[in-house]
């Protein structure tokens, strides 16, 4: 039953999480800021499936958000990129 409940909590903020995703203005700053807060999503994940949602966020924001990602200033590229790796490390590491 706990573990179900964990399960659930970390569902219910990756769903959050996306939502929140969502409402930011679609700036270039907010590329970065979207890739953190996916990355933070996937970390708080305590299993591999809870992690696919925030992984897919990840990947849709380097394929459909190409162009932003390109404009951000070196700074927001390098929160950006470092959020990129931290969600697919704290992903790797729940992997069976």
């Amino acid at each position: 039953m706990g573990n179900q409940i964990r399960i659930f909590a970390a569902s219910f903020v990756a769903v959050l999480s996306l939502a929140a995703c969502g409402k930011s203005g679609g700036g270039g700053g907010d590329v970065a800021d979207r890739a953190v807060k996916a990355a933070d999503g996937a970390c708080a994940c305590q299993d591999f499936d809870c992690t696919k949602a925030f992984i897919a966020e990840l990947n849709k924001l380097s394929i459909k958000e190409e162009a932003a990602v390109k404009k951000l200033p070196e700074d927001r590229a390098k929160i950006y990129k470092e959020a990129q790796s931290r969600g697919a490390d704290c992903q790797d590491k729940l992997r069976k």
